[in-house]
């Protein structure tokens, strides 16, 4: 259950430190690319009584309490929460994921129907089961309570383009980062979401463009993917910040996006290898130009990664042409 004590006196160790100063970074509210300012910026500007997940050391939790907001949070790390707790009303110490064998938790000592919005930022993709959790979070929340969710897109360009090449390399922080145990593309989300009983009613985003992400990509795999990208509408999103409620509340002003299914970046990719590719060639590919084999559906994997090892070359000499 909960630990609500927190040792003032505690020294934090080079483990501790390493956990909580990644996420311990100051908060830009004017800057469209920090998630936390635009998750922020989706709440109403009314005070309210707000449960915060994964508040690290009150960056955000801080900002909250000066607008008037009641803020419990949660942390699992008691020295990052040590930190917090001087903005909080309230803190929680402990894992989300855990679950006793009588059904406690550690937000089962919170008040049914209490709060009037949640923020999750960037913390359900290091949980087991964030699902879970957001069911657990519903029986706190009024009827008409706003979920305010960022959540970072595996499928971002950059990953996809990673693992052409074979690549899935974890990081510190970022896309990959290897606390991750939870990856969400949209269609990940959009199904947490209905599953857990909810309905999207705003959806903002963060994006980072092609080759800016922080994730390790031949540079030649680069102008393919820009290429063959293009016309994903998801492609450069780097994070979500969805609002949500809870689907009955949300009715008519539910807003579900179209998920793509892939069909139309297959047929992208099908009509870029039936076109004539022209290229000058390096010095031991014959100047004429050459037109790439027209591919047909069947066989579609094994004709990509011909095209891209035989076209190696040519991707290079088309960056610096």
């Amino acid at each position: 259950m909960p630990d609500t004590e927190l040792d003032a006196d505690q020294a934090p160790t080079e483990s501790d430190r390493e956990y909580w100063e990644r996420y311990d970074i100051a908060l830009v509210l004017d800057n469209p690319g920090d998630s936390r300012a635009v998750a922020l910026g989706c709440m109403s500007p009314e005070p309210q009584r707000v449960l915060e997940l994964g508040c690290s050391t009150g960056v955000m939790t801080k900002e909250m309490a000066g607008r008037g907001h009641q803020v419990t949070a949660v942390e699992i790390d008691p020295v990052a929460a040590r930190f917090a707790a001087s903005f909080a009303d309230e803190i929680l110490v402990g894992d989300l994921d855990r679950v006793d064998s009588d059904g406690r938790h550690l937000l089962s000592d919170l008040d049914a129907g209490s709060f009037d919005t949640l923020i999750a930022a960037d913390v359900l993709e290091h949980l087991r089961d964030p699902a879970g959790c957001l069911r657990r979070v519903r029986e706190l929340m009024k009827p008409d309570g706003r979920y305010i969710l960022s959540i970072p897109n595996v499928a971002h360009a950059d990953v996809r383009l990673a693992l052409l090449a074979g690549n899935f390399d974890y990081q510190d922080s970022g896309l990959l980062d290897r606390t991750h145990t939870q990856l969400f593309t949209l269609k990940a989300l959009v199904g947490m979401i209905r599953d857990v009983g909810l309905a999207p009613v705003e959806w903002k985003r963060v994006h980072s463009p092609i080759g800016d992400a922080q994730v390790d990509i031949d540079e030649n795999l680069l102008e393919f993917g820009r290429r063959i990208l293009s016309d994903d509408p998801e492609a450069e999103t780097f994070q979500w910040i969805v609002t949500c409620q809870d689907a009955a509340a949300a009715g008519s002003n539910a807003d579900w996006p179209v998920v793509p299914d892939g069909e139309a970046v297959a047929a992208q990719v099908i009509g870029m290898m039936n076109a004539p590719v022209a290229h000058p060639g390096p010095a031991n590919v014959s100047d004429a130009p050459e037109v790439v084999e027209a591919a047909s559906p069947v066989g579609f994997n094994r004709r990509l990664r011909r095209f891209l090892g035989s076209g190696r070359d040519r991707l290079v000499a088309r960056l610096v042409r």
